[in-house]
């Protein structure tokens, strides 16, 4: 419509042929209703300014469109818009291309090829990560009644497995600690035997630990150093 440079026309109907004209309206409306025309294409009741002929709207983009209240929702832009938007969609497609190293017409085939390649490396870093955690359970042993890691780096779920595959041994408290002296440590800590919400109530009380959980395990952080740690548990725990 925009091409074929359509006229648009907004008029006044009289009621009798108002009753009679087929048109869009999201409900029904009294007189006198203002029904804009496009040429072969559209009436609708609008209050909005239009233009005389469909062509001074220029380019017209689609930037996206969602579900919404049952219908979809369009974003569009128009004029200068759109063509300042499909500039931005250009440079966007040439660095992809770039950084993919194919063509503009292939990005979409590089996308897919580098999804494969992260899978891979994901289950690779998978299998990695749980040769690691497997280690750390096997080579664990007791000290005093605790088993204690301190590292610098681990993810969450690395330390849950790691302490539910040691915390049978353990006669006192299993713990993880993620961090530095200088920073201060992210913990979770679990026992078959003592309280950890006591445990807990205690670390906030005592060394402003922010941490809570259950009566079997804990997970916080704590601004003390490794030895101050083990310290403090050997005496709580005994």
């Amino acid at each position: 419509a925009i091409w074929e440079n359509r006229a648009v026309s907004a008029t006044y109907p009289a009621e009798e042929t108002l009753s009679t004209l087929s048109y869009r309206s999201k409900g029904e409306l009294p007189p006198p209703v203002r029904i804009v025309t496009i040429d072969g294409y559209d009436n609708c009741a609008c209050c909005a300014p239009h233009v005389a002929k469909t062509g001074e709207i220029g380019g017209f983009a689609i930037a996206f469109f969602e579900r919404h209240r049952g219908g979809t929702r369009c974003y569009i832009k128009a004029g200068v818009d759109a063509l300042l938007y499909q500039r931005e969609m250009q440079d966007q497609l040439s660095m992809l291309s770039h950084r993919l190293s194919v063509p503009t017409d292939k990005v979409s085939e590089g996308v897919v090829r580098l999804s494969e390649e992260m899978a891979d490396l994901r289950q690779t870093i998978y299998r990695l990560r749980k040769s690691v955690t497997d280690l750390r359970i096997a080579s664990a042993i007791p000290k005093d009644g605790f088993i204690l890691f301190f590292e610098e780096k681990a993810s969450q779920e690395d330390m849950r497995i790691v302490l539910n595959g040691c915390v049978d041994r353990c006669e006192k408290a299993c713990g993880f600690f993620v961090g530095n002296d200088k920073d201060g440590y992210r913990f979770t800590l679990t026992s078959r035997h003592y309280s950890m919400a006591d445990l807990a109530e205690t670390l906030r009380n005592v060394h402003s630990a922010k941490c809570g959980g259950s009566r079997e395990m804990i997970s916080g952080t704590i601004p003390l150093t490794k030895e101050d740690i083990t310290s403090f548990l050997k005496v709580y725990l005994r």
